[in-house]
């Protein structure tokens, strides 16, 4: 999933995170020494936050696929424009000229 998210995070202008984020659960129920439950599930997600002339932009989608990443990126950039067309921009840089990423990337998996 790491490569799949960098790939995606070369093609990004200004500063963005990128998120993924998956929680893996087990459950096993017994009583009187008799299983009743045994299940394991799967759930995550991507976020982006992108950050553009004073203002971010959040978006999060179900799944991890690239169409998901796409999404997310996407609904970041604009909302970001919005608010930024909402309250009027800002000439401040979030990272300063020094400052080199360019792109966050963060991938988290809990077990439960």
């Amino acid at each position: 999933m790491l490569d799949r998210l960098q790939r995606h995070a070369q093609q990004l202008d200004g500063y963005t995170e990128l998120r993924w984020h998956a929680n893996h659960a087990t459950r096993l129920a017994m009583r009187k020494g008799a299983l009743l439950q045994n299940s394991q599930s799967r759930e995550g997600g991507v976020s982006a936050r992108c950050y553009r002339s004073g203002a971010f932009g959040f978006a999060s989608r179900p799944g991890d696929s690239d169409a998901a990443i796409v999404a997310a990126l996407a609904e970041a950039r604009a909302n970001a424009t919005l608010y930024e067309r909402a309250v009027g921009g800002s000439s401040a840089s979030l990272l300063g000229p020094s400052r080199a990423p360019a792109f966050t990337i963060t991938a988290a998996a809990a077990t439960r």
